[in-house]
């Protein structure tokens, strides 16, 4: 009979719950601590975002060093994961950041991949690693499911809107633009966008005696809530929003847009298929496989006539009331997802006892 095995978290608790699932129903022990949390009674090491590890440091210069020399002493007590998530930082990719991937993937005994692109570049690249290909989960808790009528009735958004919402923080103005610009593609007059953490875009303008003004009349602020200001089939909010309130938007929704142009993996599209939606994205790293798979629309970044067809094309699966399959889904279910994870640490845990 197999073990309970103890894992090591490295990094605080994201915000992004999707993993908070896996923890539920996996059958072993999580922890979440740093490089100084160093037991002997681990049988592995987790390692989600490399940035975390030097985030929010004193002195970040030496904590890439201090995680090498921690790891020299951890070798042979138990194996490191790293999972996937992207190839580099989403942003603010400092020397620091990049350099601490690069160790990442160094001292890395298991690469955890959640779709087909990543697995087969990093297997080339790192063939004597052991890599495994385990889906996102759906999302469960802390989301809430409402009928779409009973979530439109309470955000008092008419029956027969189209809306289209676009999930996760909108980080740079070229997602902002694709976004809006997804939106206007939408054929129907009648239309809402929601954005619950939308860019908020500044002013740069100076001028003399602007400081002095400041006193009296900000010009600055005036301007910026004037180009912020979401017209009317928008409703943009630009802080954190209570999963009680994103669940509601998310129910209303129609279509779900993925805000984003270069990333790897998007929990935005596991979150549409978490609530059948009909799911638009970019054809880019892992995210076109899950696209493809539930026959859902997908556009080339910075093509605006691909972008235009795939809301076009999300619109007509509205009109014809299509929904992903459950039985694709059941495969993404949390418990699903959290029985590979549990094979993987018993594979994992078996080929090193064989080893020794």
């Amino acid at each position: 009979m197999d073990r309970k095995y103890k894992i090591l978290i490295l990094g605080r608790r994201n915000k992004n719950p999707f993993f908070d699932s896996i923890e539920k129903y996996s059958k072993h022990d999580y922890v979440y601590g740093d490089v100084s949390d160093f037991k002997t009674t681990y049988d592995f090491v987790l390692i989600n975002w490399p940035e975390l590890l030097i985030d929010n440091k004193a002195n970040v210069d030496n904590e890439t060093t201090s995680f090498k020399n921690a790891v020299l002493n951890w070798q042979g007590n138990f194996k490191i994961i790293y999972l996937v998530h992207n190839f580099k930082p989403h942003t603010n990719a400092t020397k620091e950041r990049l350099e601490m991937y690069k160790v990442v993937y160094e001292v890395s005994d298991i690469f955890i991949h959640m779709g087909s692109k990543s697995l087969e570049l990093l297997q080339r690249e790192f063939p004597s690693k052991a890599h495994y290909k385990i889906p996102h989960p759906l999302y469960e808790f802390p989301f809430k499911f409402y009928e779409k009528a009973s979530a439109r009735k309470i955000l008092n958004i008419d029956s027969e809107t189209k809306v289209v919402v676009a999930p996760g923080t909108i980080r740079k103005d070229k997602e902002r633009t694709l976004v809006i610009d997804a939106f206007n593609a939408v054929q129907s007059k009648n239309k809402l966008l929601l954005v619950p953490r939308m860019k908020w875009q500044k002013s740069n303008i100076e001028f003399r005696g602007r400081h002095m003004l400041k006193r009296f009349f900000d010009v600055k602020k005036a301007i910026e809530r004037r180009i912020n200001k979401p017209k009317k089939d928008m409703r943009f909010g630009y802080g954190f929003i209570p999963f009680d309130d994103f669940s509601l938007q998310l129910s209303s929704a129609d279509i779900i847009i993925i805000p984003r142009l270069d990333v790897l993996n998007s929990g935005n599209l596991f979150l549409g298929l978490s609530y059948k939606k009909i799911v638009v994205g970019p054809d880019i790293g892992n995210i076109v496989e899950f696209l493809d798979e539930f026959d859902l629309p997908r556009f080339k970044i910075e093509d605006s006539s691909s972008l235009k067809k795939a809301m076009l094309f999300a619109e007509h699966l509205v009109e014809i009331g299509y929904e992903p399959s459950q039985k694709k889904l059941n495969t993404l279910k949390a418990n699903v997802i959290a029985d590979k994870w549990d094979q993987m640490y018993n594979s994992e845990y078996h080929k090193s006892n064989k080893s020794k």
